[in-house]
């Protein structure tokens, strides 16, 4: 409940001292990074962990639906919102998912400040979400359901049936033009 409440709270450019980054500070640590010098006391250091959150959500939520891409006939990527995605993961009642969808949805909000705008978030802010997220790649065992990834489970039988065709609906997509390139998923 407590990350609930402090991911609500808007984040501002002027609270807590300095934490709004300059695009030169942010391209050094690109550079740093790349080179492995890192510097424990640059201000830009911890952060630079949130870079990855929304890139590791997306790529779990989709690898454990077994999506490498969704295209048109002419192998065109679409454009989605992974929103849409957690969103019919949390409606099924064939998928199990460790994280409640609000708390998800925050977490990438609360991220994209950062990652948009430069605002930075308190070091134990950062810290706390990961903790948050740990249950996602978790291993777990169900009796009708197994995930030998992670902690998100499908329904076998649904994911080989029907799975695909009902995620690209509900994401408004034409199933006689759009299809779902499949690949091993994290969650069987």
């Amino acid at each position: 409940r407590s990350i609930e409440i402090f991911l609500a709270q808007p984040q501002s450019r002027k609270s807590g001292g300095r934490r709004l980054f300059g695009s030169r500070e942010v391209f050094i640590s690109s550079k740093n990074l790349l080179r492995r010098h890192f510097y424990y006391d640059d201000i830009s250091f911890s952060s630079i962990s949130v870079f990855f959150f929304f890139f590791f959500i997306e790529l779990k939520v989709l690898n454990c639906l077994g999506v490498y891409s969704i295209v048109d006939k002419e192998d065109k990527p679409q454009k989605f919102k992974l929103e849409k995605v957690i969103e019919f993961i949390e409606q099924s009642d064939k998928i199990e998912f460790p994280i409640k969808k609000s708390l998800l949805l925050k977490i990438t909000k609360w991220t994209n400040a950062y990652i948009h705008r430069g605002i930075m978030h308190y070091h134990w802010q950062i810290v706390l979400a990961h903790n948050v997220l740990l249950p996602l790649f978790k291993m777990g065992e169900g009796k009708t359901m197994i995930s030998l990834d992670g902690a998100v489970k499908i329904d076998k039988n649904y994911f080989e049936s029907s799975l695909h065709n009902d995620l690209l609906k509900y994401l408004g997509f034409d199933l006689n033009e759009i299809e779902i390139k499949t690949m091993k998923a994290e969650a069987i």
